[in-house]
């Protein structure tokens, strides 16, 4: 391969080339940059990207040869700019915090480069990672969004700036970026990637997730971040035909896209040709407002960590978050107890589910424990949300399923999409049990196909 082909390789091919002498992080690096000259200026993926700092760690990993060589040797990163680095500015997308320079770097950095892999650059992350659009386009169409909040690093994975990219998710903002930017997103169970020192939004639900153009890579990234051991460093082969759950609706999208149903439809069929165990299953009662319980969680807990914030600077605050953090104050304390209650019950319910419906004694207890109070939260959930969950764009609601608990998900490409002209994606998002992030990621169906 020619060297300014180079960034084309995956994350772990990479990687091992370079430990093994065949590549050369410098040359690795080159070809990453003339590929981000060539390409972002119709993409606007990065918040902060110094190309002779770049060049001058990659200088440094090619001089520790046979020295301590990591997961992750010679390669650069992407990493979301909510999450501080001692070497880049972190400005969390708002102009309250431009030109902030971190003091040191946050846990998952520390594993990074203790793994050899290095901060290729900041990522463009929407304004303290909630709702507003960023400036990032869509790499296969400038027209499309490329999802958020985490914009910056899965464009920057899909443009082929970068073989990996950290970000984090609260509302589905790693996952919902994979998807729109056709690369594997990877959100393991919550803490299985350290979340010390990144911005908090939302206590509960903020979570660390990779990006990557590969199964593979997911894995190898996710397992350089995590404990030694928490995650394996390549998919788990299963010796038996997986078996999956098609959820092919859910009960806050009422909106029907054929031509995504078709790419599902297509997407199981092909697995079934592979030996996989599809079946349809209707979606758990217990999750059917999990929608509401997760914004009462989120907004309850953001207003508690901006709130001081949102006092000193409410005039260079955006509207969306200025309404998200008024209505998080509004929610009473009693109400975010019953909400952080019904979503315990959710999890052990959703467990029960993916058993296949297996009688827990635990779970039962937890349920009649609930009873009314249950029902009570419900209706003060809906009157105090209906207004705010009522015509919300539909990128907005979707998989809620893999926001609300600690379970882990990953989520491949599938297709591409013709709304999308130049290619874009559909995906499927695979979920697992809480103990077992190995199984979504042995249960990714692999389509890697080209760069925009």
């Amino acid at each position: 391969m020619r060297d300014a082909e180079l960034f084309r390789w995956p994350l772990a091919s990479a990687a091992e080339a370079i430990v093994g002498g065949t590549l050369s992080a410098r040359a690795l690096a080159e070809a990453q940059l003339a590929r981000v000259a060539a390409s972002d200026a119709a993409i606007d993926a990065w918040a902060h990207l110094d190309p002779l700092r770049v060049r001058a760690e990659a200088v440094v990993c090619d001089a520790r040869k046979g020295v301590g060589r990591g997961l992750l040797e010679g390669i650069g990163i992407g990493v979301k700019d909510i999450i501080p680095t001692i070497d880049e500015p972190m400005q969390l997308g708002s102009p309250i915090y431009a030109g902030h320079r971190p003091q040191r770097d946050a846990a998952c950095i520390v594993r990074l480069k203790r793994a050899g892999g290095f901060v290729f650059g900041k990522t463009v992350t929407t304004a303290f990672a909630f709702l507003d659009p960023s400036k990032t386009r869509n790499p296969w169409n400038p027209e499309r969004t490329p999802g958020g909040s985490s914009a910056g690093s899965a464009a920057a994975v899909a443009a082929g700036h970068v073989g990996g990219a950290i970000g984090t998710q609260t509302n589905g903002s790693v996952i919902r970026p994979a998807a729109y930017c056709g690369v594997v997103g990877f959100k393991p169970t919550k803490d299985a990637l350290p979340f010390s020192g990144v911005h908090v939004f939302s206590d509960t639900l903020d979570q660390l997730g990779t990006f990557t153009r590969t199964v593979t890579d997911a894995a190898r990234l996710a397992a350089a971040l995590a404990e030694p051991g928490r995650i394996a460093a390549a998919p788990a082969r299963s010796e038996t035909p997986p078996r999956f759950a098609l959820l092919d609706r859910f009960p806050w999208t009422q909106r029907n896209d054929a031509d995504a149903r078709a790419k599902l439809d297509a997407a199981a069929t092909r697995l079934r040709q592979h030996g996989a165990e599809v079946l349809a299953v209707d979606f758990p009662p217990s999750w059917r407002e999990a929608n509401l319980v997760h914004r009462t969680v989120m907004l309850f807990e953001a207003a508690r960590n901006l709130g001081e914030l949102q006092e000193r600077e409410r005039a260079r605050l955006s509207p969306k978050v200025n309404a998200a953090l008024d209505e998080g104050r509004a929610i009473s304390t009693d109400d975010y107890k019953v909400a952080m209650v019904l979503r315990d019950a959710a999890i052990v319910s959703f467990n029960e589910w993916l058993d296949g419906g297996k009688r827990h004694a635990a779970g039962h207890a937890t349920r009649r424990c609930l009873g009314q109070r249950r029902r009570a939260a419900r209706r003060r959930c809906m009157v105090r949300s209906a207004a705010a969950v009522q015509g919300t764009p539909r990128k907005v609601k979707r998989a809620k399923k893999h926001r609300l608990p600690p379970l882990p998900a990953v989520r491949d490409p599938v297709a591409r999409s013709p709304l999308l002209r130049k290619g874009g994606a559909h995906g499927k998002s695979t979920g697992a049990k809480r103990r077992a992030g190995k199984i979504a990621l042995a249960k990714g169906l692999r389509d890697e196909g080209g760069e925009p």
